[in-house]
Parts: C-alpha cells; sequence; structure tokens
C-alpha cells in the first residue's frame, strides 16, 4: 500500500482537491498521473465529493494497483495517453504534477483541446525547496532539484489561456484544542501567529476562459498518527547511527577526537547563526500573517457585501424573469390575434375574388341582353315593314278589284 505521505501522494493531492470542490459537482473530469501514488483514492474523492465521471490515466503499474483498492461506479482507471480521449469530452482537467508542461508547452494545448467551451484545466507544480508534508517522513520528493522555473510554467499556460489563477498549497503543523464537554459545535478559531509566514510547498494553477471563482483559505486536516510513526522511526534509526559513530570515535586517536570537537564547534557556531537567521524569519512570518489576517478581514467585509449583492442581484433576476413570463404571454396573445386576423383577410379575400368573378359573369351577361334586345329590335323594325308593305299590297289589290 502506497505511504498516505509519501511524495505526491494523498496526503498532497486530496487537501487540493478539496480546495476544487466548488467546480466539482456535475463535471465531467479527468485524472491525469494520481492514480498510482494514491491508490485510486483521489479519483475516488473526485466522484464523492460531486464529479458526474471520473477518468484517470497513469502508467500501466498504476492503474493496475488502483483498479485492485478502488472501486466507484463513475470512476474509470486506463493507461492511454490523453491525446487519444476525444476532443471537448471533460469539464475539468486534473493534473498531479504539471513540470512537463513547462519543458513542452505543446502538452498544454493538448490538454485544452480535451476541454469543453468552459472547462477548466488545473495543474500543480512543486515550489522549489517547499516543504512538504513528506519530508516528516524523511522522504526526499522525485526530481526535487530538477523543478522547472515559475515564470516558464505560468507562461506555458498563459499562452493558451485567457485567465491563469494561482493558488499556493503550504503544510501546516499544530494542534486542535477544543471544550471537552459535549454542547453545541464549538467556534473555530484559527491562530498562524505562531506558524510565521506560510511556506508554498506547491503552486496550483486554475485556467480557463474566465475566472473560477475560488477564493478564501481551505484548511484540510490530515491524520497525524503515520507521521508520528514515521519520525520515531527515522529518530530511533539516527540514534542508532550515532551510536556507532560514538563507539567509533572511542577507538580513534586524540588528534582524531580534537578534529572531531573543532569541527563540532564549528557547527555549533553555524547552528547558532542558523537560528539567529530563523528567529528572524519567524518575526517576518509574523508580520506577514498579521498582514494577512487584517487582509483576511477586509475580504470578510468584501464577501458579506458581495453576499448583499448577490442576494439583491436574484431578487432583481427573479422580477426580471416573471416580467419576461409575462412578455412572453402578452407576445402569444398578440401572435394568436394575429393569426385570426390574417384568417379573416385570407377569407375576406377570397369573397372579394368570388364577388369580382360574378361580377364578370353578371357584366357578360348583361351584354349579353344587350346584344338580344338589338336583334329583337332589329327584327321588330323588319317585321313592321314587312306589314306596312303587305297592307300597301292589301290595299292595291282591294283597289285592284274595286276597278
Amino acid at each position: 500500500m502506497a505511504p498516505f505521505y509519501s511524495a505526491n501522494g494523498a496526503a498532497e493531492i486530496l487537501p487540493r482537491y478539496s480546495f476544487l470542490e466548488p467546480l466539482l459537482p456535475g463535471r465531467r473530469v479527468l485524472e491525469v498521473g494520481a492514480a498510482g501514488a494514491t491508490e485510486g483514492a483521489s479519483a475516488v474523492f473526485l466522484a464523492e465529493r460531486g464529479a458526474a465521471a471520473v477518468l484517470s490515466l497513469d502508467a500501466a503499474e498504476g492503474v493496475e494497483r488502483a483498479a485492485q483498492a478502488a472501486h466507484h461506479p463513475f470512476v474509470q482507471f486506463r493507461s492511454s495517453d490523453p491525446a487519444a480521449l476525444p476532443r471537448g469530452a471533460f469539464d475539468l482537467v486534473v493534473l498531479a504534477d504539471g513540470a512537463a508542461l513547462a519543458a513542452d508547452p505543446a502538452r498544454v494545448a493538448e490538454l485544452k483541446a480535451l476541454l469543453a467551451d468552459d472547462g477548466l484545466l488545473v495543474a500543480a507544480l512543486r515550489a522549489p525547496g517547499g516543504a512538504g508534508l513528506a519530508a516528516f517522513q524523511g522522504e526526499r520528493p522525485p526530481g526535487a532539484d530538477e523543478v522547472p522555473a515559475y515564470e516558464s510554467f505560468a507562461g506555458a499556460l498563459a499562452a493558451e489561456f485567457e485567465v491563469v489563477e494561482m493558488a499556493t498549497q503550504s503544510a501546516m503543523v499544530g494542534y486542535v484544542l477544543a471544550p471537552g464537554q459535549p454542547g453545541e459545535e464549538p467556534e473555530i478559531t484559527v491562530d498562524g501567529s505562531l506558524a510565521g509566514p506560510a511556506e508554498a510547498a506547491w503552486y496550483l494553477a486554475i485556467c480557463g476562459a474566465e475566472p473560477s471563482g475560488l477564493g478564501g483559505l481551505t484548511l484540510v486536516a490530515l491524520p497525524p498518527r503515520p507521521l508520528a510513526d514515521a519520525a520515531v522511526q527515522n529518530g530511533e534509526a539516527a540514534r542508532a547511527h550515532q551510536g556507532c559513530l560514538a563507539a567509533a570515535e572511542a577507538g580513534a586517536d586524540t588528534e582524531a577526537l580534537r578534529r572531531a570537537v573543532a569541527e563540532r564547534e564549528d557547527a555549533l557556531v553555524a547552528k547558532d547563526v542558523e537560528v539567529a537567521e530563523a528567529l528572524g524569519r519567524v518575526a517576518e512570518r509574523e508580520r506577514l500573517v498579521a498582514e494577512k489576517d487584517a487582509r483576511l478581514a477586509e475580504l470578510e467585509v468584501e464577501a458579506d457585501a458581495g453576499r448583499v449583492r448577490a442576494d439583491g442581484l436574484a431578487r432583481e433576476l427573479e422580477r426580471e424573469r416573471e416580467a419576461r413570463f409575462e412578455a412572453q404571454a402578452a407576445l402569444d396573445r398578440a401572435q394568436a390575434v394575429a393569426r385570426d386576423v390574417e384568417a379573416q383577410r385570407d377569407a375576406v379575400q377570397a369573397r372579394l375574388h368570388e364577388l369580382e368573378g360574378r361580377e364578370q359573369e353578371a357584366r357578360g351577361a348583361a351584354e349579353e341582353v344587350a346584344r338580344l334586345r338589338a336583334e329583337l329590335e332589329g327584327e321588330r323594325s323588319s317585321r313592321l315593314e314587312v306589314e306596312a308593305s303587305a297592307q300597301a299590297a292589301r290595299a292595291e289589290a282591294q283597289a285592284a278589284r274595286a276597278a
């Protein structure tokens, strides 16, 4: 089983995910490089804190350990290359160690291509010389002497993303003091005056097209027992080593002992100098903590004002939604009236066409009647002429008979 406080292990990654928890609900998450060191616990953590689906990529041996130790219906483990994944398939891409991005900025573009339009890339970078919790159990992080410069890391991200937000991850050692009697939840007080200024162990970059909205100070409590056991074991091993050195020194000659004493005195002098410098750093840390406390108070006031503004905007938005609903209903009614008017207009137009047709038919009939009347009048004139001729003929006949 991987130690909880190993380098790039659960003790370093899970607090980071607690800070990112507001970004997780309903998101499709791609995790890169954490499955083996946490044995899948980090991917399961993402799913349990709200992620809709989690795909965790790592080396083959790490994926095998994670698949055996961790099980969740919304979590998958693979050893494939991120470049082989479909474009735009994830809302959040999380890298356990983003040092490689500074050396190869083209990988930033590849990871960005995996994000949806409003997706975010989160990449961590170890701070040079930063004190992480893995150091308490005597473990030196791999590649600690080859950490890329902060500027190259941030520059590679800024070249691809419109917004790059930086957060720091610092180790914290202390005690929790609370009333022993049961009752209401005690008020939480954070006193950082004894710790001095925070020393970053990791830088955490949150990259996207718009700000992530993350803010505030997140404190994540971790189990002290693994660190305590590791420290006791390391102390016992150191004391055993010192016993061997003492036995060797007892058998050495006097000159060697004198040289050892002189070296010890030089070491003590150097230690005194280090102590004086440490006291100076402690004073500086106290000053910075006081400044941070003042800044935290200002941020709390700004946060309260922001919440008030947000409530006002929410009420205004609700009113606008109601007005838009009413306007939509009025528009629907107006469209219905317009459709009725259009239908009536079509009916009137059709009736008009019908009447025009009948009018044309009536005109044709009137012309036919006029023609027939003219013919009848002509026939009547002809008949009168015939009758006049007949009467004249009869008169001539009578006159002839009379003669």
